[in-house]
């Protein structure tokens, strides 16, 4: 069993990111099967286009893998809320109708996926909101309510604060200003926010291998256990 990670792919609506698991970038693609995972670290935005089509979730089917995503703050929340919530690997998912092989990790959920822990914990704060709100595609569920915070810390418990892996949308307050990078995140600085600082409450209790995380639209290493992607593909054997 393999698996890969990488990150925001918005509805794969822009030239490049819909390329990106196409051969001539990922050609390890190729020899995966449906027991392997590509995992998405939020803004998945998969069906693009509710009113049209679901090309991209066709498209995305298509490949031999099972394809993982935790939402970000640019997700159909309306459409996500209305799936079927099933029990997966150890925790809650959302199953696409006709997709089997497209599946949502929820947030505060810990799975158990090829012998390794996953902590998983979407959402994000919008700085786009004004924006998105004019266009009638921001929704309030783009950041967990106290029912979600609650499930997580009660799941950490039950694995006694220790996990292999954490992939969440955006990061730790502490790692913000890392994570944005110099020139800024779409000419705005480090703003934490509740789920920020969950996220350092997370830092300061958990054990863990190694924290993935999206959101920042760059790919770089924060340290040696914190990784930020945006359109590279990693191999999570790579962070063992």
């Amino acid at each position: 069993m393999a698996v890969y990670l990488t990150g925001d792919t918005h509805g794969m609506v822009g030239s490049k990111d819909f390329d990106r698991f196409e051969v001539w970038n990922f050609p390890e693609g190729a020899k995966l099967t449906r027991d392997d995972y590509l995992i998405v670290l939020g803004d998945f935005g998969m069906p693009s286009d509710l009113f049209d089509s679901d090309h991209d979730l066709r498209s995305l089917a298509a490949k031999p893998w099972t394809a993982l995503f935790i939402d970000g703050n640019h997700e159909h929340f309306d459409y996500l809320n209305h799936l079927k919530i099933e029990k997966w690997h150890g925790g809650a998912v959302h199953r696409y109708p006709r997709y089997e092989n497209i599946v949502h990790l929820m947030r505060g959920e810990v799975y158990d996926i090829g012998g390794y822990s996953f902590f998983c914990m979407g959402g994000a704060q919008s700085i786009d909101k004004a924006i998105q709100q004019s266009w009638g595609t921001w929704f309030p569920e783009e950041m967990p309510d106290e029912a979600e915070y609650a499930n997580a810390r009660k799941n950490l418990a039950r694995y006694g604060w220790r996990v292999d892996f954490v992939l969440s949308h955006t990061c730790a307050t502490r790692y913000l200003a890392e994570a944005i990078g110099d020139k800024g995140f779409i000419g705005v600085g480090a703003v934490n926010d509740e789920l920020t600082d969950f996220l350092d409450e997370v830092e300061d209790k958990l054990e863990y291998r190694h924290w993935f995380c999206g959101h920042f639209h760059r790919d770089c290493n924060i340290d040696s256990r914190h990784t930020v992607l945006y359109r590279s593909i990693v191999d999570l054997e790579d962070y063992l």
